[in-house]
């Protein structure tokens, strides 16, 4: 395998050599680009001109290269900010929820059909907006376990927002219009 590259490379030196006895070109335009073994073809043999306008005329077409290359990457920034963007803002619209209304309640409460008769008509106002979770702990009192301040505080509410961050925690509450200013906060 080392004698395949020395080989190689020995040929391509050969070549490199061999081109050098050629007529030179007179701008970078006008060059051809000589094959390298190895597979990469670049000028070899240029010759840079003395002649004022030639050179002239190289300079302003490697500026207007440049300048090229410049709105290029400028648009190419602006089109991934917009795009940026544009993917921020479904974003956000996609992390948007159906706000959670979890409400604890229990049969020992002073006021439990009052507060289940207040809950079937907040659930029949607001059911295509707000997703209605009602724990009754007397049959569920693992409830107790997992929310420990909803203990010998019923009825509890814990109100989760669009963004699906808890936006209230209410204890001991049941009137209806205080229900109602929650659920209307966690739809804003």
């Amino acid at each position: 395998m080392k004698k395949v590259i020395a080989i190689i490379a020995a040929a391509a030196m050969v070549m490199s050599f061999a081109g050098c006895g050629k007529e030179r070109k007179s701008s970078l335009r006008d060059a051809e680009p000589k094959t390298v073994i190895g597979g990469t073809d670049a000028p070899t043999d240029i010759e840079v001109s003395d002649d004022k306008e030639t050179a002239k005329d190289a300079k302003t077409e490697d500026k207007k290269t440049a300048d090229n290359k410049s709105e290029d990457t400028q648009d190419a920034k602006s089109s991934e900010n917009t795009q940026s963007s544009a993917a921020n803002t479904r974003e956000e619209e996609q992390e948007k929820v159906t706000p959670t209304f979890k409400y604890f309640v229990s049969g020992a409460d002073a006021d439990y059909d009052k507060t289940m008769k207040t809950i079937e008509a907040l659930k029949s106002e607001y059911k295509d907006r707000v997703i209605f979770d009602i724990v009754n702990v007397d049959e569920d009192p693992q409830a107790l376990e997992n929310f420990a301040m909803v203990k010998d505080n019923t009825p509890y509410l814990i109100m989760l927002n669009t963004t699906n961050d808890i936006c209230a925690l209410r204890p001991k509450i049941n009137s209806q219009k205080e229900l109602k200013v929650e659920i209307d906060n966690a739809l804003k």
